[in-house]
């Protein structure tokens, strides 16, 4: 199941409650039963992560048999990736 691309979420208001997110609850369980986890990392976790979700993101390609899409869609890309510093 696709989640989304692309998303901008105000969390100061966001809240599972409600019947409008009943889904989003359900799709939450489901990604915690399969073992599905997410946190930041730092700028040196990403750096050093950045094997592990190149494997990963090989493995997606892979099982869609799909190549990079790049332009369209978007691709791996470490450069890319280490550009960014995450502040918390």
């Amino acid at each position: 199941m696709k989640l989304g691309e692309e998303a901008r979420v105000q969390l100061t208001d966001f809240s599972l409650e409600g019947s409008a997110r009943a889904e989003l609850r359900t799709q939450r369980r489901r990604a915690e039963k399969d073992g599905a986890s997410f946190r930041m990392l730092s700028p040196e976790e990403v750096t050093a992560m950045l094997p592990k979700l190149r494997a990963i993101s090989d493995a997606w390609l892979e099982d869609k048999a799909a190549a990079e899409k790049s332009f369209s869609v978007g691709a791996f890309n470490e450069e890319y990736i280490r550009h960014f510093p995450w502040r918390w």
